[in-house]
């Protein structure tokens, strides 16, 4: 059995990720030194990720959640993995509800305690009464933050203190987890009760280089520009067949373009400019776009990674092309 002064700063460690004053939501190595020695534990790997701290808040709670009788109880633990964003990952539909119960957020930012306050009162409100088109806005001191700490924190508690059962539903749900592909762990061999093959599974994996048009540029509306992003394939496995998929709706509110574009063959430590014709829309204001890779099948790569995928925050104004000159002719935007 786990140290009880262990298991008590773990308890505290996780109750300051919903600290009024907390700036760091998420969960840090160095931060949770706790919860980090409870993971190890818990999973059996000498080494942890932050990724590993999440899963062991989540898995407590979908052992406690099996308890549960009342929708309310478990209306209030859903709400408390929202606004950690373990498991209720906003969608681009639900930035745009937060948004629009959040008016003066020009930026949605998953870090940001505005954007994860609504989203939790709207997982909650959505456990109650299911209707995917609310946003069922919190007004200023109506977020339940104490409410939906408190449920996790229940479900913490009841979880070490069935540690040998939670040892054991924990074991199960990584197995489930890794045969959906939902985890990813390079270079590790998987082992599975089905069998007493071992498989090491080679890394498929992405890295950020550069980028065209940078996040919060000013364009004109109604004007058709090309953004790029290079990437570079830091894994194992050759990119073939795969394509950048738009995940963000077509609509006049947002800037058009193809929903896909080729992505050109590329083998492991090569990098590859991904380009994507853009149309602003007629409409005034801050909007954004976001792109996926999806293989060769049609399959999101890395589902568990980069939520936000390859962005495009851009400011549209009533902008035209203007040439002045200066010694030397040039071109910009006047207002």
């Amino acid at each position: 059995m786990m140290e009880e002064r262990l298991l008590a700063q773990g308890a505290e460690e996780l109750a300051t990720r919903f600290a009024p004053r907390e700036a760091n939501i998420c969960f840090h190595l160095e931060a949770n030194p706790a919860l980090r020695k409870i993971s190890e534990d818990v999973f059996g790997l000498a080494a942890i990720r932050e990724r590993d701290l999440e899963n062991l808040v989540k898995f407590a709670a979908v052992f406690y959640e099996r308890q549960l009788k009342t929708a309310e109880q478990k209306a209030l633990l859903r709400a408390g993995l929202g606004f950690l964003l373990i498991q209720y990952e906003p969608n681009e539909h639900d930035y745009a509800l937060i948004q629009r119960a959040n008016p003066r957020t020009r930026v949605m930012n998953a870090k940001t305690k505005q954007v994860r306050d609504t989203w939790a009162f709207m997982v909650y409100k959505r456990s109650l009464l299911f209707d995917p088109e609310q946003s069922y806005s919190a007004k200023p001191g109506q977020t339940l933050r104490p409410a939906f700490r408190d449920a996790v924190l229940t479900a913490f508690s009841y979880a070490m203190e069935n540690l040998s059962e939670f040892r054991e539903a924990t074991a199960e749900m990584l197995l489930e987890q890794r045969s959906r592909r939902l985890l990813a762990l390079p270079n590790e061999v998987e082992t599975t009760s089905r069998s007493n093959q071992t498989r090491s599974e080679r890394v498929d994996a992405s890295e950020f280089v550069t980028e065209s048009i940078p996040d919060g540029s000013l364009l004109p509306t109604n004007t058709t520009v090309t953004k790029t992003w290079t990437l570079k394939n830091v894994g194992e496995v050759p990119w073939i067949g795969r394509k950048f998929r738009r995940i963000t709706p077509l609509s006049a509110s947002y800037p058009a373009s193809a929903l896909e574009v080729p992505v050109a063959d590329t083998l492991p430590g090569e990098t590859v400019v991904i380009a994507v014709d853009v149309t602003t829309s007629s409409v005034v204001g801050f909007s954004e776009i976001k792109f996926k890779m999806v293989d060769s099948e049609g399959n999101l790569c890395w589902p568990d990674e980069y939520p936000h995928g390859a962005l495009m925050a851009i400011e549209t104004r009533k902008l035209v092309w203007t040439q002045r000159e200066t010694g030397n002719a040039h071109r910009r935007w006047d207002g």
